[in-house]
This record gives C-alpha cells, sequence and structure tokens, in this order.
C-alpha cells in the first residue's frame, strides 16, 4: 500500500532517488521535484525549456547540464544539495560531455580537459586529458577515472 501520492502536473518523470535527507528527487523532462518525506512537494525548479544533457541524482543531491534553447546561449550547470536548495547555477563555456558527483564536488568533462568544482567555493580546477573518455566515475572529492574502450585515466586534483 501506498504511503503517499504525489502530483508531479504534466511532467515525464526520468529519475528518481532518495537523498541522505530522506527528500525524494524526481528529474522529469521540464523541472526537477523536490518531496518531503511526508509525500508533500518541497519545490520545483522549471528548466524554462532547457534540456537536460547530464545528470547525476545520488544521496548528496542532484547536478545536471542543460543544452540552451537558442543557439547563441551557452550549456548550464545547476546544482542542488540533499535538501533541495539550489547551490550552483552557472554557464559553461562548452559542451559538457559528461558529469559525475560526489559529495562537494561535481566533475565535468569536456573534450580534452576536465573540470572539479568545488560546490562550496564556487571554484573550477582544471586538468588537460588527452584521450577519448566516454565514462566518467567520481572516486572521492579529489579522484576520478575516466574510461574509454582501451584504457582508464586515473585523474586527481590537488587542493
Amino acid at each position: 500500500q501506498a504511503k503517499a501520492t504525489v502530483d508531479i502536473g504534466n511532467s515525464l518523470a526520468l529519475s528518481c532517488a532518495f537523498t541522505d535527507s530522506g527528500k525524494l528527487t524526481v528529474v522529469c523532462g521540464n523541472g526537477v521535484t523536490f518531496v518531503n518525506t511526508n509525500g508533500s512537494v518541497s519545490s520545483f525548479h522549471d528548466f524554462e525549456g532547457e534540456i537536460i544533457t547530464n545528470a547525476v541524482l545520488n544521496e548528496d543531491g542532484l547536478a545536471i547540464t542543460l543544452a540552451p534553447i537558442s543557439i547563441s546561449e551557452k550549456n548550464r550547470v545547476i546544482v542542488f544539495d540533499k535538501n533541495g536548495k539550489m547551490l550552483y547555477n552557472e554557464k559553461a563555456e562548452q559542451t559538457i560531455d559528461k558529469i559525475d558527483r560526489c559529495g562537494n564536488t561535481v566533475y565535468l568533462l569536456y573534450t580534452g580537459h576536465i573540470d572539479r568544482l568545488d560546490i562550496k567555493k564556487g571554484k573550477l580546477s582544471t586538468i588537460d586529458i588527452h584521450t577519448e573518455q566516454r565514462r566518467i566515475l567520481a572516486v572521492s572529492e579529489e579522484e576520478v577515472l575516466l574510461c574509454s574502450p582501451q584504457k582508464a585515466e586515473y585523474v586527481r586534483f590537488t587542493s
């Protein structure tokens, strides 16, 4: 028997997960809904027509990249904490291929380099890479694995 039923309107749910706070995060095509432990909707963030290109949803919260609706606009990175509070909302200079998150760190994989975003400080660190990466796995807040069919590359960011 269901404990609660939540109406997310005309949205199509693409992914959902519980965070460490107990909130349910529901990623939809048009936005993200945060649901309290009692089943009530806590908040909704509208993507305003932008299209999700990457999303990582885990116990720490949600990190997404959005493609703009206008060609002249830039990609956007938005990070929410485990309670649904927006921590970061900035435009990226290039198209982001993949993302992953570990704690207060979000990794952004581009062609030719990877960025480490320290959410608390809002600071980006960059390391150049020289292989075609197809997968990204955040090992810790300082380490990430970049995997391709031929090999895996270990990258460590220093503070």
